[in-house]
């Protein structure tokens, strides 16, 4: 997440969205904006804070008056993408000392807690929906609801992300450039990494996504 006092301007960041790109951008018009916020303990999660953490951490008449937006993702797309950077970051980030392959420290306790599952997409998508894993599980509408409510203003779509960004920073008074940051590594499309079962498994862990967005496989 990032509040930009300057903006007036609240961003929730879902993974996998692009959210880095946009990150870069108003920290670079707003170099005092607030990207940590005191989040209940247990929660595991600071970053990518549910908009309702936000609105509990924050006065109300400052979350009532400045614009909340988000992007979301296909979720089909969305995980594979997620799988992709973790494997990279896992082949990327091994080395080959006195004959032993070793994995270097990941520095981040959600990369080591996924590691052992990055066999093959479908292990990856086996993760438990528990403690660290429950993230690989939430809904995009579980960050961006209050009560069963959507809490914020402006939703940009992953897929139309520079127009839809352009259009809403021109309304913010934003730099309207969008770099390109944390981008997947990977060579295809997402359709071709699911499989029978794995495809069911997607729909029915994100139904709510699936329906509220109109995305399809």
């Amino acid at each position: 997440m990032l509040i930009s006092h300057q903006y007036r301007v609240i961003f929730v960041h879902i993974q996998r969205t692009g959210g880095n790109s946009i990150r870069h951008l108003l920290n670079e018009a707003d170099t005092e904006a607030v990207q940590d916020l005191p989040v209940a303990a247990g929660k595991n999660r600071l970053k990518h804070c549910f908009i309702s953490d936000i609105h509990e951490a924050v006065e109300p008449a400052l979350f009532a008056g400045y614009t909340k937006f988000a992007v979301v993702r296909n979720p089909y797309d969305r995980l594979f993408s997620w799988y992709s950077m973790f494997k990279h970051n896992t082949i990327a980030k091994s080395e080959i000392a006195g004959g032993v392959e070793r994995t270097a420290h990941l520095g981040n306790a959600v990369e080591a807690a996924v590691a052992p599952y990055l066999d093959n997409f479908a292990s990856f998508l086996s993760l438990p929906n528990e403690g660290l894993f429950a993230r690989f599980h939430y809904n995009q509408l579980d960050y961006l609801q209050i009560d069963g409510q959507l809490a914020v203003d402006h939703i940009l779509r992953f897929e139309n992300l520079t127009d839809d960004f352009n259009q809403l920073a021109q309304q913010l008074g934003l730099p309207m450039q969008l770099p390109a940051v944390n981008q997947s590594v990977r060579h295809q499309d997402y359709r071709l990494a699911y499989s029978a079962s794995t495809q069911p498994l997607i729909a029915q862990r994100f139904a709510r996504d699936l329906d509220y967005f109109s995305y399809t496989f």
